[in-house]
């Protein structure tokens, strides 16, 4: 059964404030604790951003002009 986001956040949350074992946090809410383990990993990648890169649009175009039969 998938859950939302939401919901994973949620229970991690209650676990973390009431210092909870995985374990108790699965009997609790009925759900699995590998479950668990895997929503605080996950979770936990998605906090992180990824920086945008940007092309240098001239250096492009000097690069074309360089190499333009490289395409």
């Amino acid at each position: 059964m998938s859950y939302s986001i939401d919901v994973c956040r949620h229970v991690l949350a209650i676990r973390e404030r009431e210092g909870m074992s995985f374990a108790a946090t699965a009997t609790k809410f009925k759900v699995g604790v590998a479950s668990l383990e895997l929503w605080s990993k996950r979770l936990d990648l998605r906090s992180y951003k990824r920086k945008i890169r940007k092309i240098d649009l001239e250096q492009s175009a000097e690069d074309v002009r360089q190499y333009p039969d490289t395409c």
